[in-house]
């Protein structure tokens, strides 16, 4: 019999900390991405690709 929802135990908390590594990952990847594009194109402008995609006025 499960009983579990009479105390109160829940578990949402593995969710949320498998979403936060994934959410981590993600951008990881998305830095490592934009560093070997700048080393590749030959320019040492690590930030400008996250700053261009983010901040530009569309």
């Amino acid at each position: 019999m499960n009983t579990s929802y009479l105390v109160g135990e829940s578990r949402p908390a593995p969710r949320v900390r498998r979403l936060l590594w994934l959410w981590i990952a993600f951008w990881l990847l998305m830095l490592a991405v934009g560093m070997q594009k700048s080393l590749w194109s030959g320019k040492l402008l690590v930030w400008q690709q996250l700053v261009d995609s983010c901040c530009t006025p569309r």
